[in-house]
């Protein structure tokens, strides 16, 4: 029951935190697109949860990040005819990006981004870095937050093997934070170049 309540205490403390430092918390304009009813990729993370229940009631992350080509996978996964063990690392490093690049909006939205990257201009302590950064999380919808625990968990484990796969923590960070934070709306080239670095930083 108090997860319930998470969402709206972590924006009211967002507020009053940016408000410390003297930064309006203005939010970019909600991105409104319906997403695929049916499949894997494009598939809003609520529609794909709300499918898998039925196999798992208490299943909190797509089972299709649980485990791990592209039109086989769609078509076959819910099934459970896909063949898991004829899979590559590097085509599953492709199937990764393209399953949260093609989500309806980004697992991580971007509303907040300006006000994150007028805290990180303002150059406070990466400890305050963090407390903002955790506050955001919290207030992150609860589909996209449990996906977001269960992708760093993910991470950790590649971080951890950095010296035979050379994905060190930047390299991660790089190659993952612009499928993590996009927008679908039209950009310049240089807030495009902005936002991936910021979400490279974050």
């Amino acid at each position: 029951e108090d997860m319930k309540k998470i969402r709206h205490l972590s924006l009211i403390e967002l507020t009053a935190f940016f408000d410390a430092f003297g930064i309006q918390l203005k939010r970019n304009k909600t991105e409104k697109v319906k997403g695929r009813d049916n499949g894997i990729f494009g598939v809003p993370l609520t529609v794909l949860l709300d499918g898998d229940r039925k196999k798992d009631p208490g299943v909190k992350v797509p089972l299709v990040l649980q485990k791990q080509y592209r039109e086989e996978l769609d078509a076959k996964f819910n099934a459970d005819k896909f063949k898991w063990d004829k899979m590559c690392h590097r085509e599953a490093a492709v199937m990764l990006k393209a399953f949260f690049r093609e989500l309806p909006t980004s697992l991580f939205p971007v509303e907040y981004i300006p006000a994150f990257i007028s805290l990180m201009e303002r150059g406070p302590h990466v400890k305050v870095q963090f407390q903002a950064l955790h506050l955001m999380v919290m207030a992150l919808p609860d589909a996209n937050r449990d996906a977001a625990q269960a992708l760093m968990t993910f991470f950790n484990k590649v971080i951890a093997n950095e010296s035979k796969n050379r994905m060190s923590l930047w390299n991660i960070s790089t190659v993952m934070a612009p499928n993590l934070f996009f927008s679908r709306s039209k950009h310049s080239d240089y807030e495009e170049l902005l936002l991936a670095n910021t979400a490279a930083h974050i």
